[in-house]
């Protein structure tokens, strides 16, 4: 039986009125609101575990061993709505691309909003946020974006934001299909992603800011926009 046909039962609602007539109706009240919480939570909380195609329960924190990389995988599948609160005001393409070392220009703990052209659409390799699950719909996907198109083909002006399993199947719940094939058709468009930003320090020493006279940067930065929890196209 579903949580909320138990709560219409007649056996349940007799249990509450035997219970307020013991415990009183602040009690009551009180006990009703923590249901009324439960219930409105049950689509975020589902989405703490992730049950792969292959049965394996994934966590927030993935298959990741150690303490760093369990803190570094809870950041990567976070999948709450950013609020205007927890906006970034100084995440702008100017910024990003300042040349200097930038691991502590932005709190990984806000949010942004960033518009920009799509260069490519890569689905990412096994990771162990998503417990190195095989599945191409539980792995992540890459969206590199550039300021424009005519810095397109410049790796030291790109920017990646990804794309995760429990955003992907959060938009489908909602009827919009983020598969790895429906997000390559983004390539050679312009669109604007907000999201959670991340510092991925494992490429930190092939962006452009941490290694500026190094020929072998992919990325202007190591801060992404991890997890994308929207994507629209400017009309």
């Amino acid at each position: 039986m579903s949580l909320l046909s138990l709560l219409g039962s007649t056996k349940m609602k007799n249990w509450i009125l035997s219970e307020s007539k013991k415990v009183g109706v602040m009690w009551t009240k009180y006990f009703l609101f923590l249901v009324t919480i439960l219930l409105f939570n049950q689509p975020l909380m589902s989405q703490d575990i992730l049950i792969l195609p292959d049965g394996t329960e994934c966590g927030l924190e993935g298959s990741a061993k150690r303490k760093n990389d369990k803190t570094f995988n809870r950041l990567k599948n976070r999948y709450s709505m950013p609020q205007i609160p927890d906006l970034e005001p100084n995440f702008s393409w100017k910024t990003i691309l300042d040349t200097f070392d930038d691991r502590r220009k932005f709190n990984a703990r806000r949010a942004a909003i960033l518009r920009g052209y799509v260069v490519a659409v890569k689905m990412s390799n096994p990771e162990s946020c998503n417990c190195n699950s095989n599945d191409p719909e539980y792995r992540d996907t890459h969206i590199v974006l550039s300021p424009d198109k005519a810095s397109s083909d410049d790796k030291n002006r790109h920017l990646v934001a990804e794309v995760t399993p429990r955003i992907r199947l959060l938009m489908k719940q909602k009827g919009v299909d983020w598969s790895q094939n429906a997000l390559k058709k983004l390539k050679g468009k312009t669109i604007e992603v907000e999201g959670w930003l991340f510092y991925d320090y494992n490429h930190g020493d092939k962006s452009a800011n941490i290694r500026p006279q190094s020929n072998k940067t992919l990325r202007a930065t190591a801060w992404e926009i991890h997890p994308i929890i929207r994507i629209t196209l400017p009309k």
